[in-house]
């Protein structure tokens, strides 16, 4: 297995971090994983389901797929060996094929200290294999102040704003759009 970083975390307790694509032995982590986001009902679009294992196993094959054909690619960030975060870069298709979609995703237990940063770092300095590539989008929970403080710190830029264009606890959140140039 290939490890795009492998080494400790940088807050509080020093632990093993390792960052790399994912294989089909995750599968029982990732599905872990995306049914506690789910559970914590933030800021992602499952909201209470839950993903079985074999929605799993296609969503790591379609990952695996979209690498191989780059097409994309996600990254799995594992702290002390539990799957922690995932980050991906998809890239849109046809006229579009010069944006891609910037998605990052980590358990509240693992919010807070860097590990964001470091991973959507590692997810960024891949962009170079992605020779059309020339910018990157994402979309962000106007309510979700350290996300956007991330982003922003990163170099993403407010392009604009969908008014009420997130559904979350029965409320209607404005949905920000960002953009970053990749030169």
């Amino acid at each position: 297995m290939k490890y795009i970083y492998r080494g400790t975390t940088k807050k509080e307790k020093e632990g093993t971090l390792e960052i790399r694509l994912p294989k089909m032995s995750d599968v029982n982590q990732l599905c872990k994983f995306e049914n506690t986001l789910s559970l914590e009902k933030t800021f992602t679009a499952l909201q209470g389901e839950k993903i079985s294992s074999v929605e799993g196993q296609k969503y790591i094959l379609r990952i695996l797929k979209d690498a191989k054909d780059k097409k994309g690619l996600t990254f799995f960030m594992f702290v002390e060996g539990e799957l922690a975060g995932l980050a991906s870069l998809i890239l849109r298709p046809k006229i579009y094929n010069h944006t891609a979609n910037v998605n990052i995703s980590l358990i509240r237990k693992y919010r807070g200290q860097g590990l964001g940063k470091t991973l959507l770092g590692h997810l960024f300095s891949q962009v170079k294999q992605f020779t059309n590539l020339r910018l990157l989008i994402l979309q962000v929970h106007a309510t979700n102040k350290s996300a956007i403080k991330l982003y922003s710190g990163l170099g993403f830029k407010e392009y604009g704003r969908l008014p009420g264009g997130i559904k979350h606890h029965n409320r209607y959140i404005d949905e920000v759009l960002m953009r970053k140039k990749i030169l």
